[in-house]
């Protein structure tokens, strides 16, 4: 049974164990099903641009220093890891290496729960023709904090 969100109505919670035949995390507060939808529908993109995909779970702590920041940071954290995949692709040809075409996409969600400091898990997807595992080729290094 789906039930309406208490502060946003136009959002629906769902109580069951599954979504479209797949298994879910349950909480006693339930499961946003539009959200749900939505990462149904990123993996079904990525999977459509790469039948062979990787998956990589990721969590972005977020250091008191940064405590306020917005979700401009997922978008400044993407940016930097497509023009990282892009020089990465670059390097290769140069070096005379097949280079597959790579769509990076995601999902994600911020999180403050009883953490002391907001954090964000997110899921990255690429083509598993061009990264098939972790690396040292995909970094990301977050701004140091002013003294």
């Amino acid at each position: 049974m789906n039930k309406r969100h208490k502060r946003n109505r136009n959002l629906g919670i769902t109580y069951k164990r599954s979504f479209n035949g797949l298994r879910i995390m349950q909480c006693d507060e339930g499961v946003i099903v539009n959200y749900l939808s939505r990462v149904y529908e990123t993996i079904d993109k990525a999977l459509e641009d790469h039948p062979r995909t990787t998956a990589v779970r990721v969590d972005l702590r977020i250091g008191s220093y940064l405590a306020g920041s917005n979700s401009l940071m997922i978008s400044e954290f993407i940016a930097s890891l497509i023009s990282q995949i892009e020089a990465d692709s670059k390097r290769k040809k140069r070096s005379g290496k097949r280079v597959h075409k790579c769509n990076v996409r995601y999902a994600w969600v911020k999180e403050k729960d009883t953490a002391l400091n907001q954090h964000y898990h997110m899921v990255l997807f690429f083509n598993k023709d061009s990264y098939a595992f972790l690396g040292s080729c995909l970094l990301y290094t977050s701004p140091s904090p002013r003294d």
